[in-house]
């Protein structure tokens, strides 16, 4: 139990840290990101012009790898709870 409470908090840090990253890809992308309404509504003759990074590659990426550590984060913290109520209760029932 003590090795997957010390994994839960390591990720937990690792989870904060991406939270920031994500804040920041996010407006990243609000910026620079060209999307699909801009490209047909606007500048569809001029799309092979647009230099690389308006796609926001990495940003996207970033925001892809928070999204599996959050879950992870979230699935570990279930488990580790449903692991303490049910040593709880056994506890309780012995008291």
């Amino acid at each position: 139990m003590k090795k997957l409470l010390i994994i839960t908090l390591i990720l937990s840090i690792v989870s904060v840290v991406f939270m920031v990253f994500n804040f920041a890809a996010s407006t990243d992308i609000y910026r620079d990101y060209v999307g699909t309404a801009i490209v047909s509504g606007q500048i569809i003759d001029n799309v092979g012009k647009l230099p690389e990074w308006t796609t926001c590659k990495g940003e996207w990426q970033l925001l892809r790898i928070d999204l599996i550590v959050r879950f992870i984060f979230m699935l570990l913290v279930t488990v580790v709870l449903a692991k303490l109520i049910r040593s709880h209760k056994v506890r309780s029932n012995h008291q």
